[in-house]
């Protein structure tokens, strides 16, 4: 399995991310330019939510940000991923 799209919304505006767009061609590769961009766009105020976080949703997102060299703290309960801290 392999992200092929992810997206973002604040403030009513929403950034979508698609496998094989403006040269995202892995899917490490959307949430990287996902993360980077939220970051860039100081957002980092902000919290935001993800779809399937405890299932393998964010099995996907925790190991592309480690690979990428971000500092991840996660709440795990019942083996589930609550929260995530970068």
């Amino acid at each position: 399995m392999s992200v092929y799209a992810c997206a973002y919304a604040v403030e009513g505006k929403t950034q979508t991310y698609w496998l094989g767009e403006n040269n995202l061609l892995t899917g490490e590769s959307l949430i990287i330019q996902m993360i980077w961009d939220i970051f860039n766009n100081r957002l980092t105020s902000n919290t935001f939510y993800a779809h399937n976080l405890g299932k393998f949703d964010g099995h996907f997102l925790i190991k592309t940000l480690l690979d990428a060299g971000f500092k991840v703290k996660a709440t795990i309960i019942k083996r589930k991923i609550k929260q995530l801290f970068l």
